[in-house]
Formats: structure tokens, C-alpha cells, sequence
């Protein structure tokens, strides 16, 4: 039984990408449904504040890692990643850093999804979690695992690696650590499969 990872398309995920590689029965592809119209709609709709677009803009440049290779399989849409599912036949598909809305035509394929989300559920759920835990003074975060369901960060949590958000360090560092919980859980929960 293999398991599909969709990464993103940054450095965050590349690292991700590359601690995952060689574990047997994993495939990876890149999720590359996120432009420049997406993000700009987010914006106008005041779903992420143009300075935190800033930070994390920012944080993505500042990062020394390369995305994942561009030889992997792209998924641009839902119907991408329906497709892989049905020819690949995945016993699960995991999401890292992607930013594609997993709609009810993939979830009713029967395929568990789960995603990571780099923040405490449900308390930090959805864009800006890591700025509005800083905010909040709730230094001491999980990246968690969960269920996909259909309210984005909803589904139930399966399992969480924690790490601790540094108020007086920049927004980057903060987000680093948050992307490294996530990773060691995105290997932890591969390697357990796996055994």
C-alpha cells in the first residue's frame, strides 16, 4: 500500500521533499494550483492581510532550500489530483504546503486525505494561523495531521508534532520552526506506515 504526498512548490516543501525521498512506497507530486490571481483574490478579499503576504513572501525568498524537483508530477487542479488517484490507487494521499482546496469530488473518491497544517487545530485553523498565534501570545503550537474534510482545517487530528513560536525572533524564524515540525511529522507518520 503507497501513499501520494502532494508538496508544495517552495523551499519549505522541497526540504520536505528531500527527507522523504527514498522511503519506500511514497510518490510525490507538486501541487502548482496556486497563481499570482489566486493570491491576489485572497487579498481583495481580506483572507490574508497584504503585510502578512509581505512576511511570508519574505520568508520564502530568505529560505536557502530549493522547491522539489521540477521531474515530479504536477497537480494544477482537483481534476489533477482525481486522476493521479484513480491511476496511481493510493491507499492515502497527504497534503504538505499545498495550497489546493481539496473539493467533494475528490473526497468522495473514497482515498483518506489528510493534510498538515503547520499550527495548533482548531484553534489556529486556515491562512495567518502562525501570525494570529504570535498575536495571541500562544507560543507553544503542534503542527498537526488531520483528516480533510470540508471545512478547510476542520477534519479530526491524528496526530501532532509540537514546537514553540519565539516572540521576539522575526516572523521567519518563527515560520521555519513551524515547517520543520511539520516535515518531522510528515516523515514520522510515513515511517510508521511504512513499518
Amino acid at each position: 500500500m503507497h501513499t501520494l504526498v502532494l508538496l508544495g512548490n517552495d523551499g519549505y516543501a522541497g526540504a520536505a521533499y528531500r527527507r522523504i525521498a527514498g522511503l519506500p512506497g511514497v510518490m510525490c507530486a507538486v501541487d502548482r494550483s496556486t497563481s499570482m490571481t489566486r493570491v491576489w483574490r485572497l487579498l481583495r478579499r481580506r483572507a490574508l492581510p497584504v503585510r502578512l503576504a509581505a512576511h511570508m513572501w519574505w520568508c520564502q525568498f530568505r529560505t536557502a532550500e530549493a522547491p522539489p524537483p521540477v521531474t515530479l508530477p504536477m497537480v494544477r487542479s482537483n481534476r489533477d489530483l482525481a486522476a493521479h488517484i484513480r491511476q496511481l490507487s493510493p491507499a492515502r494521499v497527504i497534503l504538505y504546503r499545498a495550497g489546493l482546496i481539496i473539493n467533494q469530488r475528490v473526497l468522495s473518491l473514497g482515498v483518506p486525505i489528510y493534510n498538515i497544517h503547520c499550527a495548533s487545530l482548531p484553534e489556529y485553523a486556515g491562512l495567518g494561523a502562525l501570525a494570529r498565534a504570535r498575536a495571541d501570545g500562544a507560543l507553544h503550537q503542534y503542527a498537526c495531521l488531520h483528516h480533510v474534510a470540508r471545512g478547510i482545517d476542520t477534519g479530526a487530528v491524528v496526530a501532532r508534532e509540537p514546537f514553540t513560536l519565539c516572540a521576539s525572533s522575526r516572523y521567519c524564524d518563527d515560520e521555519r520552526a513551524a515547517y520543520q515540525a511539520g516535515a518531522a511529522l510528515l516523515y514520522r507518520q510515513l515511517s510508521t506506515i511504512i513499518k
